[in-house]
C-alpha cells in the first residue's frame, strides 16, 4: 500500500497515511484535529542499494534533478 503525505487546511498539521489504492482523500481524517479538510502533498522519493561492503548508497528517483524542473540544485525550486 502506498504512503501518502497530507496537509490539513483546518489546523496546519502535516501527516503521513498508508492508504489502499483508490482511497478518496476526503475520507482521510487529520490525526490531530479529526477534520477531513486535507490536501495530498506532492512527494519525492529515493531508493537505496548496498555495495559489497554494506555501505548504503541513496539514489534519487529523478537522476539528481527535481521532478518538476531541470535544476540540479533543489534549493532553487520555489
Amino acid at each position: 500500500m502506498p504512503l501518502y503525505e497530507y496537509y490539513c487546511d483546518a489546523c496546519g498539521n502535516n501527516f503521513d497515511k498508508i492508504c489502499k489504492a483508490g482511497t478518496i482523500d476526503k475520507d482521510i481524517a487529520c490525526p490531530k484535529c479529526g477534520k477531513h479538510e486535507n490536501r495530498r502533498k506532492l512527494s519525492v522519493f529515493s531508493f537505496g542499494t548496498r555495495n559489497s561492503s554494506g555501505d548504503l548508497k541513496l539514489s534519487p528517483a529523478s537522476k539528481g534533478n527535481c521532478a518538476s524542473c531541470s535544476s540540479s540544485n533543489c534549493s532553487s525550486c520555489g
